[in-house]
């Protein structure tokens, strides 16, 4: 009978499993956030790689007791084989993304270039004393002015 002709306890019991060999592997949720909590990415993968041989240690040692050659083909304990063979699969396949790499920084300098500098509204008597001091003669805002018209 295949699992899902049991009805809706097939899911039940086979969570319960995957919970119980998690917790055999020693996958918990402590561990989880040890490794969430990590300081820094690298931190977190030597947690990561720490957790999987660990893991691996504890698979073995159970697999010595659980293998069906081993059991004498013991349908409960082949189960629990497979699942805890299907849990280290997952764990052996997991892996932490790289964080994103920050965003440069852009910044955009407006220049009309030197030789521009502000006039006084209403004539062209040339550079205030502000803009020549402060932008060399010119002003970063010359372009604008010489757009609008003064």
């Amino acid at each position: 009978m295949a699992s899902s002709d049991r009805g809706p306890s097939a899911t039940v019991d086979q969570t319960r499993q995957l919970e119980q060999a998690m917790r055999d592997l020693g996958l918990t949720v402590e561990t989880h956030a040890r490794i969430r909590s990590a300081p820094s990415f690298e931190e977190a993968v030597v947690r990561l790689d720490a957790l999987k041989v660990s893991a691996r240690r504890r698979f073995h040692k159970l697999a010595l007791e659980l293998h069906p050659d081993r059991t004498g083909g013991d349908p409960a304990k082949t189960e629990r084989f497979r699942t805890l063979a299907q849990v280290m699969d997952q764990l052996d396949r997991m892996q932490i993304g790289r964080p994103p790499a920050p965003r440069p920084v852009v910044r955009i300098v407006f220049s009309a270039g030197p030789g521009f500098a502000w006039s006084s509204v209403g004539s062209n008597s040339g550079a205030s004393t502000t803009t020549s001091t402060t932008y060399g003669g010119w002003s970063p805002f010359d372009g604008v002015r010489s757009y609008v018209g003064f």
